[in-house]
């Protein structure tokens, strides 16, 4: 059949398959556009997570190492005072005075 012997069912045939195979390829065009940008996205979310992990766990021990001096400092400051104490009972308990008077005060005026 040449194309002037065509009739109008075989070109209306013709026109609705290159139609449907040119939505195919628009179709599957689409679906690997969303798909390759979802990948990107789930990469990016895995990196920003890793991220969020490691800097949790940097700050995790900083807040460790920083507890752990403070609690060496409250320690050394516990023997210090004892030792003070121990040493020099009456100003300790002239400074106990002291520090009370001061802070009735304090909380008085407020």
């Amino acid at each position: 059949m040449s194309k002037r012997d065509k009739t109008p069912l075989d070109a209306a045939r013709e026109k609705f398959t290159h139609v449907a195979e040119e939505a195919k390829e628009r179709y599957e065009k689409a679906t690997s556009d969303v798909q390759k940008k979802a990948k990107e996205a789930s990469d990016e979310l895995r990196r920003g997570a890793d991220m969020a992990r490691k800097r949790y766990g940097e700050a995790e021990e900083q807040l460790r190492e920083t507890y752990g001096r403070a609690q060496e400092r409250a320690k050394d400051w516990n023997r210090d005072l004892h030792e003070y104490v121990q040493e020099k009972p009456g100003q300790a308990v002239l400074i106990a005075v002291a520090v009370g008077f001061v802070i009735g005060l304090l909380v008085r005026r407020r």
